[in-house]
């Protein structure tokens, strides 16, 4: 390769790494793990704490599972929900074994669930769990509670929801939302 020729390269080479740092737009992957969302392994212990911790604001949790097609559906509605409403805490509990949380979080990410907070049930059976959790645990998802911002369970529910849904539970629970 001729001198010249290596300079030019080198000069090519060298433009392309200074571009970011000059202001540049980042690749598409490289926004995209900028804004990656994360998926916290919790214990049945630990989902119990943060469940009767007073967030300080209503929360809405929903349990879900990447195998349940109703959890999946109602994925997009629990978005829009989270996006419109700040001022509510929406937090996602997978059920998924813990050896699977690259998938949960590969799948919270391609839905980018940015809005949301995102935990995972680390036991060896999730779903056994759970009534440790909800003594009246349904025995299917999803599943979903409203946790006034004391801490307190004022509904739950094991239907999947959508945007109306979502909407009407807003205005019409006492002691969630509307006080």
């Amino acid at each position: 390769m001729s001198t010249t020729l290596r300079v030019l390269t080198l000069a090519i080479a060298g433009l392309c790494v200074a571009m970011p740092a000059l202001g540049a737009e980042p690749a598409p992957s490289e926004a995209k793990a900028a804004a990656a969302v994360d998926v916290k392994l919790l214990t049945t212990s630990q989902l119990m704490v943060q469940l009767s911790a007073a967030p300080g604001k209503p929360r809405l949790v929903n349990f879900w599972a990447t195998w349940c097609g109703p959890c999946k559906a109602e994925i997009p509605h629990l978005k829009a929900f989270a996006e419109a409403n700040p001022e509510i805490d929406v937090v996602m509990v997978s059920l998924d074994l813990a050896k699977l949380q690259p998938m949960v979080r590969k799948h919270v990410n391609e839905a980018e669930l940015t809005a949301i907070t995102h935990w995972q049930l680390d036991d060896p059976d999730p779903v056994m769990a759970l009534p440790k959790v909800m003594p009246d645990w349904p025995d299917r998802v999803p599943v979903t509670l409203l946790v006034s911002a004391e801490g307190v369970v004022v509904k739950s529910f094991a239907e999947a929801v959508d945007g109306a849904a979502l909407d009407k539970l807003k205005a019409n629970t006492p002691g969630w939302w509307n006080r």
